[in-house]
């Protein structure tokens, strides 16, 4: 994996990177958002979410229907604590909400309302073998840009914010798997709860509005120090 987003930022195990502001990531038209990992999980960018140059690159999303879908065949995105998928990820995010309301990103277990790990404005929730555990976070702020990193193990889970530890780490208690009514291949969506299409399901309070400029999974949990150091690497931008 040869991408680096500035001079300190981790790339080992990278296993997912949107980057908005990188144009080898998006050329600044289309749909297409492409995966810099170089594991080609590309993002689709669903129901006219707007691009702009300002802050080097970002979409505005609408808080309504607007979101980035990763394909997510075969519990390729999927957290449990032992068995399917990541047993443990970090997933780090640049986001200006407008809202402080809707997911920040999810991942479905199926299209029927079951969850695997979402965040909304004061929780990072994650869920195996039909149980599951909310660790409370600190509200995101409205009107300025934030970043946060959630990382979920076998055995715990933490959030950092701007950089500093926010909640955690704390024991989720789970050691189930892919629950008995099953994972199916719903994508793993950004900016939103629902990524199964407007018809069956209202979005409001679901989406969230607001800015995003870079998305980054790691199948792997990192450490304070690189927390600190990809906060330090991208702050710049904004």
């Amino acid at each position: 994996m040869s991408y680096h987003n500035g001079p300190k930022a981790a790339t080992e195990s990278l296993f997912l990177c949107l980057d908005i502001a990188n144009p080898n990531s998006y050329s600044g038209s289309g749909t297409v958002v492409t995966d810099l990992s170089g594991n080609g999980y590309n993002g689709t960018v669903y129901n006219g979410a707007v691009y702009s140059a300002t802050n080097k690159g970002i979409f505005t999303f609408d808080g309504s229907n607007d979101y980035i879908g990763c394909a997510s065949p075969s519990s390729r995105f999927s957290w449990t604590p032992s068995g399917a998928g990541l047993n443990t990820f970090s997933i780090e995010i640049w986001i200006k909400s407008s809202d402080a309301s809707g997911r920040i990103f999810s991942k479905p277990w199926n299209g029927n309302g079951e969850y695997n790990y979402w965040v909304d404005s004061g929780g990072f929730s994650v869920n195996s073998g039909g149980s599951g555990y909310n660790l409370i976070c600190t509200s995101y702020a409205t009107g300025q840009w934030e970043h946060f990193v959630y990382i979920a193990t076998p055995t715990t889970v933490l959030v950092y914010r701007n950089g500093v530890l926010n909640a955690g780490p704390s024991s989720h208690g789970l050691t189930g798997n892919i629950p008995t009514y099953g994972n199916t291949d719903t994508d793993f969506a950004i900016m939103t709860l629902y990524p199964y299409g407007t018809g069956a399901w209202s979005y409001t309070g679901h989406a969230i509005a607001g800015d995003l400029s870079l998305f980054r999974l790691y199948n792997r949990a990192l450490s304070a120090t690189e927390v600190l150091q990809n906060y330090n690497a991208t702050k710049g931008r904004f």
